[in-house]
């Protein structure tokens, strides 16, 4: 059983607007999903869940991937290069990202190089219920 790193990011749907005066601007579903195209590519897959975040005591509606991977430095700086180039991109202020050791499995899936196929699980024994 291996060891992976499950990685979060976190962005911002928001951006700053082009003058300070004026409201903070919406990253439109497209330049959204373009970014995610071009850098995740070639991850074998990831998930995008929505939230709101908070930073600065505003509230931003936030996109969270969800990616795993090894647990080499590699995946580390790749993870953290997409982060600045978020940044980059799209004005952020800054962008959060996480790792934490996960153990992850794939049932029913075809197998993709370095990730286990879900393990077997023990057989459940039937307890005997109460009699009567």
């Amino acid at each position: 059983m291996s060891l992976s790193l499950r990685a979060e990011l976190f962005l911002a749907r928001l951006q700053p607007a082009d003058h300070p005066a004026m409201p903070r601007v919406w990253i439109s579903e497209t330049a959204f999903l373009d970014f995610v195209k071009r850098k995740f590519a070639g991850f074998a897959g990831f998930t995008i869940l929505s939230g709101v975040g908070f930073w600065r005591d505003q509230q931003e509606p936030v996109n969270i991937v969800v990616i795993y991977g090894p647990t080499d430095a590699a995946f580390k700086r790749q993870i953290a290069t997409i982060a600045r180039d978020y940044a980059r991109e799209f004005k952020q202020e800054a962008v959060a990202y996480s790792f934490a050791p996960s153990r992850f499995y794939l049932t029913n899936a075809p197998t993709v190089e370095g990730w286990e196929q879900e393990p077997p699980l023990a057989p459940v024994e039937a307890k005997a219920g109460p009699t009567a």
